[in-house]
């Protein structure tokens, strides 16, 4: 890794070190990239114009780490493997993939003349980039032309991005044609002309950047840090794409010290790891630090470690967010935010808890794989959520992340991907949380405590884990122990909790269980669709979100001991013995 030169008078030096900046000081490089201290003693990492060139391909990706990431898939290595297969069959990948687009605006919004369309636009953008990560991986030309029609489409069309709600939001959305043009320009020679290089160019500066700069850059700070962590992600992807030195170096600058909360001094405590949004929900600071994840990965392809600014922040709130998702519990203080307006919430939110995002290989790979550091919380979490896939993303971030991250080499998959489950509560929820408003989740000696909220007259207390690997043909006894007493439903026989998967309810219907032992009751995966019609498949493990919904009890709270799975219903009799 290239560190920077450090043009630094002594008798600043020991305020330099005191920032915590943990630059070595032993390995300096001629690639231009320098530490300039400013008069307000702020200290800014920036890279000489006259003194520096771009690593292309650079965004988030260069040759080396496609070629890594082909022989993963020729030897059809765990967990990498995993991913490339989930990634062929996203329909974002498939070549024939058809547009949305293209469209003149992005809006989030239905305001004014404008519509909302950015889920629409950020599925081709996504498109995109899927079909040119496939023509790397694969080298069929059918994905290349795809994504060069995707970004040729919206290059003749998009002509603004409008000032209202949500623009830096939309903005933010650069990062994928950055990207996805990035690959094309650098590995499709034959394919993609300069001219449409320059087509791309000139909507990424005129469309993009120039609203960046225009409504987020150069105004007073008025947003929770989610934006200004994505807006600079897409602003250096755009940068590096458009070989522009000067903008490169504000996107470093604003990364460490703008003047909002999207950044890594304001958007995470240095010690603790909590970040600016943990009080709000657990879906935007997975959102920004996801985004801040990126922008340091970019900026380290072209030589600049901001992964390890402040003591490794970055890696700090990674662990905070996984190990309050994966059902620990964590400190929390009161966030005095550089807006003045967010600095309300006085609690760790469970709003989204435990609804984990697939960008943590990224991080892993730099801290653990690269550097050799400890991530316990978010490795806790990687043993069930790999091979990582595009579950629960929402475009926002690349997901897959087990193949396009993942340098480690080849894992053993663990039981828990094949269908067991085995989740006793003695120190965590282990990745289950509340899903009922109002409702709690939390584990008290050894056990889960659902403490439910009231509606007309009845409580309800939902919960659910959206990570969850099952196996109808290794393990297709779905088993629960919950040894409180729910009284009767209400069709005056005792109650039993409603089990269902993305396809709908266990033999589509309330109050459906393959049978009952004491206080467990149990579902047989190979006995009855969920929804309609869709059987778990007994041939392969299955990914998906579980959950038990524990709608009109008569009791305030309940108590789940354990969930577990079993080869046979003979193996869970014996373990009930």
């Amino acid at each position: 890794m290239i560190n920077p030169k450090i043009f630094i008078p002594m008798k600043r030096f020991l305020l330099f070190t005191l920032t915590s900046l943990s630059f070595s000081l032993s390995s300096c490089s001629d690639n231009g990239i320098q530490l300039v201290p400013e008069k307000n003693d702020k200290v800014q990492i920036a890279v000489d114009p006259n003194n520096f060139s771009f690593k292309h391909p650079g965004i988030v990706h260069t040759d080396d780490d496609f070629a890594r990431m082909k022989r993963v898939i020729e030897a059809r290595e765990y967990p990498g493997y995993g991913s490339y297969e989930s990634l062929k069959e996203s329909a974002l990948a498939s070549s024939n993939y058809t547009m949305n687009g293209p469209f003149e605006y992005i809006s989030a919004r239905n305001e004014g003349v404008w519509t909302d369309n950015r889920s629409k636009v950020t599925n081709d953008f996504n498109a995109a980039v899927q079909n040119a990560i496939m023509w790397k991986l694969t080298g069929e030309v059918a994905h290349a032309e795809k994504a060069k029609e995707i970004l040729l489409a919206y290059a003749g069309t998009l002509k603004i991005i409008p000032d209202i709600q949500d623009c830096a939001l939309n903005t933010s959305l650069a990062f994928s044609p950055a990207y996805a043009a990035e690959i094309l320009k650098y590995s499709y020679s034959n394919g993609i002309t300069g001219e449409d290089i320059q087509k791309i160019g000139k909507m990424l500066s005129e469309v993009f950047v120039a609203t960046m700069e225009k409504t987020f850059y150069s105004v007073a700070p008025y947003s929770n840090g989610n934006w200004g962590a994505s807006v600079n992600k897409g602003y250096m992807a755009c940068a590096i794409f458009l070989d522009d030195v000067k903008r490169f170096n504000r996107a470093l600058d604003y990364y460490l010290n703008g003047h909002d909360n999207g950044t890594i001094t304001n958007y995470i405590d240095h010690t603790t790891g909590q970040c600016q949004e943990s009080g709000r929900d657990q879906a935007h600071p997975a959102f920004g630090l996801g985004c801040m994840a990126a922008t340091c990965e970019m900026a380290y392809k072209q030589g600049i470690d901001l992964y390890e600014l402040f003591d490794n922040a970055l890696l700090k709130g990674f662990e905070y967010m996984a190990q309050y998702n994966w059902g620990y519990e964590v400190p929390f203080k009161t966030w005095t935010d550089v807006t003045g307006k967010y600095c309300s919430w006085n609690v760790i939110s469970t709003a989204n808890r435990a609804q984990i995002k697939p960008i943590f290989e990224n991080v892993y790979n730099h801290y653990v794989i690269r550097k050799g550091l400890k991530m316990p919380y978010t490795e806790e979490v990687l043993k069930e959520l790999r091979p990582e896939s595009d579950k629960n993303n929402g475009g926002e971030h690349l997901g897959y992340g087990s193949l396009l991250f993942y340098e480690g080499g080849a894992l053993t998959p663990s039981e828990n991907k094949n269908g067991l489950i085995d989740d006793v509560f003695d120190k965590s929820l282990k990745g289950w949380a509340s899903e009922t408003a109002g409702a709690s989740a939390v584990v008290e000696d050894g056990k889960m405590v659902i403490s439910m909220s009231l509606s007309s007259g009845a409580y309800r207390g939902d919960f659910a884990r959206y990570i969850a690997t099952l196996h109808a043909g290794k393990y297709p006894i779905l088993a629960i122990k919950i040894s409180s007493d729910l009284g009767l439903n209400d069709k005056g026989v005792p109650y039993t909790c409603t089990f269902e998967t993305e396809k709908g309810n266990f033999g589509n219907n309330y109050y459906v269980c393959s049978g009952k032992i004491g206080d467990v009751q149990y579902y047989d995966l190979r006995e009855k669709p969920f929804g309609k019609d869709f059987m778990v498949p007994t041939d392969k493990p299955w990914s998906t979100r579980i959950r038990f919904k524990m709608p009109g009890l008569s009791v305030p709270a309940y108590t789940v001991d354990w969930i577990k799975t079993f080869s046979s219903l003979d193996e869970l009799k014996n373990y009930l013995k």
